[in-house]
């Protein structure tokens, strides 16, 4: 083989190369570049300088990488744009989240207040109503108290009425019994005095002091005739006993008591 037709298969396998990095580099919807070359072609066109396919070469390998870089960046970029969005709508989610936990919060706190707020009312009405209550049953105590205080300070006054009715009317009695008894005793003792002409318009009075059982215990002159009152006294003891009321308020009257004797002529 000479040197033409080997620099011929060496310009061919170069522009073989050539197209198959073009075709790759293409975009599928670029039509594709025709790879045949010519035979018609002057053996002499088809020398072609080395070091021009060789920089064609590494354009198409930079473009090549451009390329890639370029979707790579888009990749990239949408998958930033995609990460970016997740973390958006998490951020969104937990902002609603947060917000409507929040909501709850707040519907929870509102709904606490107002039943502490109700409560809080309940609590003062029954309160109210306990106090209205006890008033209401303390004014029914008092005017029932008032009422009860008057009834017995009416009975009490009937009472009292009765009572003093009752001691006037004993006590009529006890001044009729001891009068009855102090003339007994005075007619005792003028049966037993002795008499004589001497005492006529004379008079003597004495104190006498008796037992329960009417017995003598003392009699003392108080004034009077000393020949009458001599004579009265001696009547006085002369008798074992004198008449003399078995009740205690009569006697009460009897124990001690003076009287006048007039001898009876």
């Amino acid at each position: 083989m000479g040197k033409a037709s080997f620099a011929v298969f060496k310009s061919l396998g170069l522009h073989a190369a050539l197209g198959g990095l073009l075709v790759v580099s293409m975009d599928f919807h670029t039509p594709p570049m025709p790879t045949e070359l010519s035979l018609n072609l002057p053996i002499e066109a088809m020398v072609i300088d080395e070091s021009v396919i060789q920089q064609q070469l590494d354009q198409i390998r930079d473009k090549k990488e451009q390329i890639r870089k370029a979707e790579e960046k888009k990749v990239q970029d949408a998958q930033r744009k995609i990460n970016e969005e997740k973390k958006r709508k998490e951020r969104e989610k937990k902002r609603k989240e947060e917000a409507e936990r929040k909501k709850k919060l707040d519907l929870e706190k509102k709904r606490k207040r107002e039943q502490e707020k109700k409560q809080a009312e309940e609590k003062a009405k029954r309160e109210k109503e306990q106090r209205e209550k006890a008033e209401k049953e303390a004014a029914i105590k008092r005017q029932e108290q008032q009422e009860r205080a008057e009834q017995e300070r009416i009975l009490q006054e009937q009472i009292n009425a009765e009572r003093a009715a009752q001691a006037q009317r004993r006590q009529k009695v006890v001044l009729s019994e001891v009068q009855k008894y102090t003339v007994l005793i005075t007619q005792a003792i003028q049966r037993n005095i002795i008499l004589d002409e001497a005492f006529r318009g004379k008079s003597c009075r004495i104190n006498i002091r008796l037992a329960s059982n009417g017995l003598v215990i003392k009699a003392d002159v108080l004034q009077g005739d000393d020949a009458v009152c001599r004579a009265a006294k001696t009547a006085v003891f002369k008798s074992d006993t004198l008449p003399v009321s078995k009740e205690p308020d009569v006697y009460e009257k009897l124990k001690d008591i003076n009287l006048t004797v007039r001898p009876e002529l």
